[in-house]
């Protein structure tokens, strides 16, 4: 299978490059692209992520793209996501820019993909019980696990994570009709996760991760995102009207030089 690993960016000057720096050469031999997508950073992200990538020795696999307008985590992820789909790519890899999670845990999520090509997507999971957490607050970890389980609950499929952003999708078995029913809001990885849900129900698998807390900031609410995340929910439970509108639809962007 060919993978595409999508690194979203915004305002994560502090981390973009030792998240870039922590790809470990196992991890980039097993990709065949590496694609940054910078959603309108207004700090020195983009110039961060261009000085790490052009003082590697293998930066040959490396691609930078920025939105033209601010459209949100969704928005990028629509742009990863074609980009992956034309490109004839099989799975779209996505690791968040903020160096939380440990990039080599996608090693595990291709290996599910190479084992069992049948499957949708692996969801990389903080809170299965062998996953691993350090710095983070035994607050946002129970309100986390509360909300996994409403959803299990709602949804009869067992979730350990709503949005860990270290995932893996087959786009050609997801295909396009996926980014046609994500929002422009928080409320994004939740849809993501409920269309899957709705189309490859049996297909879906959640993979144990490591997960740093190191100083970075959230730019979500996390109350907000809980009451976002339950209000999605019991509306896709009952068959209501979506929460969150929809992406517009003339997303565009531009190719970043390295």
């Amino acid at each position: 299978m060919k993978f595409m690993l999508f690194i979203p960016t915004f305002n994560c000057e502090g981390f973009i490059g030792k998240t870039i720096q922590n790809i470990s050469n196992d991890l980039y031999c097993a990709v065949d692209e590496i694609l940054i997508v910078d959603n309108q950073s207004t700090d020195n992200t983009l110039n961060e992520a261009i000085e790490t990538i052009s003082a590697k020795q293998n930066s040959s696999k490396y691609r930078i793209l920025q939105n033209n307008s601010n459209i949100g985590l969704g928005g990028s992820f629509v742009t990863a996501y074609q980009e992956c789909f034309f490109s004839n790519y099989n799975v779209l890899l996505m690791l968040h820019g903020d160096n939380q999670a440990q990039s080599d845990d996608l090693l595990k999520i291709i290996s599910q993909f190479n084992q069992r090509n049948e499957l949708a997507a692996v969801f990389g999971s903080r809170f299965s019980l062998r996953s691993k957490r350090h710095g983070y607050s035994l607050v946002r970890t129970f309100g986390n696990i509360g909300l996994n389980i409403i959803s299990s609950i709602l949804t009869g499929k067992i979730i350990t994570e709503l949005g860990s952003g270290l995932n893996g999708y087959n786009v050609q078995k997801l295909g396009l009709d996926l980014i046609q029913h994500l929002p422009s809001n928080i409320s994004f990885d939740m849809n993501l996760l409920l269309y899957a849900l709705d189309h490859f129900k049996e297909e879906l698998i959640w993979e144990p991760i490591e997960w740093f807390e190191d100083g970075q900031t959230s730019n979500a609410d996390n109350v907000a995102v809980g009451i976002d995340i339950l209000k999605t929910l019991f509306k896709w439970k009952f068959n209501l009207s979506p929460t969150s509108s929809a992406l517009p639809s003339n997303i565009s962007y531009r190719r970043i030089d390295s």
